[in-house]
Parts: structure tokens; C-alpha cells; sequence
């Protein structure tokens, strides 16, 4: 994708324009919103909370 833009700059960027904006894309959204789960620091224990106890 990277070598192909770059290669037809401006057939890359008219088919950018046909793209919803980012601010009404969900996954954005849920970026900007995270859920908050209670758990000051959970990089070390990240399995544990999502998965259960071993």
C-alpha cells in the first residue's frame, strides 16, 4: 500500500476523500472514550484480568 501510494499520489488521495471522516469512525470514538476498569496500572496483570486466575 505504502509503495502504491507513493506511486500514484494522486489516485491514493482521491480515494482517501471518499472516507467518512475519523471523528465518526466507531473505533476512533472508542479510542477517544476507553472504558475504565478499576485498575490504576494492569500492564503487568493484563492476562489475569482478561482471562481469569490460572
Amino acid at each position: 500500500m505504502v509503495d502504491y501510494s507513493l506511486q500514484n499520489r494522486d489516485e491514493f488521495i482521491k480515494r482517501l476523500k471518499w472516507l467518512p471522516p475519523l471523528e465518526k469512525d466507531p473505533a476512533w470514538k472508542m479510542l477517544n472514550q476507553p472504558d475504565d476498569w478499576g485498575v490504576e496500572d494492569a500492564s503487568e496483570k493484563i492476562d489475569e484480568y482478561l482471562y481469569g486466575a490460572p
